[in-house]
């Protein structure tokens, strides 16, 4: 979701945790409190009430929030590296019952305008009642991506300064 992506990062927090464990600690505790307005916004963009009538029920695809997981995710590794994954993302889904429906609710027609006629006519009831896909979560963080995106960079440079602080005294 942000668009930082610095390069050696994975190569940075091996050298560091070799020095001192509580600096990386400390980063990912950072990047973690910087992407936390993006999680508060999409929590609290989610409908309580469920968007379609059908999802009134108790089934798998039942509107439940306490299904649904909004949380932030920091990864420093040499294979999300290589992949071109984010060093922070915001990962919205489901954790138990309820988070299909939200899922559902929040991407359906994002790729296809439905297989079957039903598909289609929930697609086109979501659009006029919840907008397009991404309904919730998008929205939610769109505005405040600039906002995060500058405390990760903050986040970096201070790592990056202690980093070389370490290395002029020699530890």
């Amino acid at each position: 979701m942000l668009g930082v992506k610095p390069t050696g990062m994975a190569e940075v927090v091996l050298i560091l945790n070799g020095i001192d464990k509580d600096i990386v600690k400390r980063a990912r505790k950072d990047l973690r409190t910087a992407a936390q307005p993006i999680v508060t916004s999409v929590k609290s963009n989610i409908p309580r009430e469920a968007p379609l009538r059908g999802m009134m029920h108790t089934g798998r695809t039942g509107w439940n929030l306490s299904g649904v997981k909004v949380v932030v995710k920091t990864n420093f590794s040499k294979k999300a590296e290589r992949r071109g994954s984010q060093l922070v993302s915001i990962v919205a889904g489901s954790k138990g019952l309820g988070g299909a429906a939200f899922e559902i609710a929040d991407m359906a027609g994002r790729r296809s305008s439905g297989k079957t006629r039903s598909g289609r006519a929930m697609i086109r009831e979501l659009n006029n009642t919840s907008g397009k896909a991404s309904r919730f979560v998008y929205p939610a963080a769109e505005s405040l991506l600039p906002y995060v995106e500058n405390e990760v960079r903050d986040t970096i440079r201070k790592l990056q300064k202690e980093y070389t602080q370490r290395l002029k005294k020699g530890r």
